[in-house]
């Protein structure tokens, strides 16, 4: 330790360390990242923070890109960034079932002061595992989870009587039908349940159809690669928010 260091140390109490391996740099300063939810106190028993993000992809299988941290995270914003690459792997079929019990299990984790939530997109009708879907949404009732549904694309393609079904079983759940990245874009943001004065952290789950047809066109780009531009900008949305 330096002589100009020791002198730090005395005066202002400010601990110093020479860093022996290099990091990624956050995308805020540290004093602006928001703190992890804690567990809530207090008559509202509602937890006061930045919402909590977390990503799956489906297919035929499942898989959790990110575990649940804030839209500043660098592992939050490069699971969005490889949403296309993280598709190649997970089969060509939808297993709705399979993406829902994915985040119900990931949901389970956080704190009930959190509002637990779930958008889940497909564009496509669910063809593995179908008859135990209702399953899935029972207990994502059970554990107060909003799941929110997204038909993506041509509604020829979904079966939107079913995905509005799973929409009304969940506490204030919505179906929205999205045919073009501004709608999406426009859902994405939305708040699903009735606003109030404060804004208390959520914890959400998106829920992404990773099945052969998100390979398709919409416009000029892929569908998948669509979602992951939305997606890219509700990070800087929220990081906004929250600054």
């Amino acid at each position: 330790m330096s002589p100009f260091q020791s002198f730090l140390r005395g005066v202002f109490g400010v601990p110093i360390s020479t860093p022996t391996t290099m990091s990624i740099k956050p995308l805020v300063a540290p004093a602006l990242r928001p703190r992890p939810p804690t567990k809530p106190t207090g008559p509202s028993r509602k937890i006061r923070c930045a919402d909590m993000l977390s990503f799956v992809v489906f297919a035929e299988r499942t898989k959790t890109l990110a575990p649940f941290s804030s839209a500043y995270d660098a592992q939050v914003v490069s699971a969005v960034e490889n949403i296309p690459e993280a598709i190649n792997d997970i089969g060509g079929s939808t297993n709705l079932t399979a993406g829902l019990r994915a985040a119900i299990d990931l949901l389970t984790t956080m704190p009930r002061g959190l509002l637990r939530r779930i958008w889940l997109l497909t564009d496509g009708e669910d063809n593995i595992d179908s008859d135990r879907l209702f399953d899935e949404v029972e207990r994502a009732r059970a554990f107060h989870i909003n799941v929110n549904t997204i038909g993506f694309g041509d509604p020829a393609n979904f079966n939107e009587s079913r995905l509005r079904e799973i929409a009304r079983r969940t506490h204030n759940g919505r179906y929205l039908p999205v045919a073009t990245a501004q709608m999406l874009g426009h859902v994405l943001r939305s708040k699903p349940t009735r606003p109030t004065a404060v804004h208390h952290g959520e914890a959400t789950v998106y829920v992404i159809d990773g099945s052969g047809s998100m390979l398709d066109l919409m416009g000029s780009k892929r569908k998948i690669e669509v979602v992951r531009d939305t997606l890219r900008e509700l990070l800087v949305y929220k990081q906004k928010m929250f600054s």
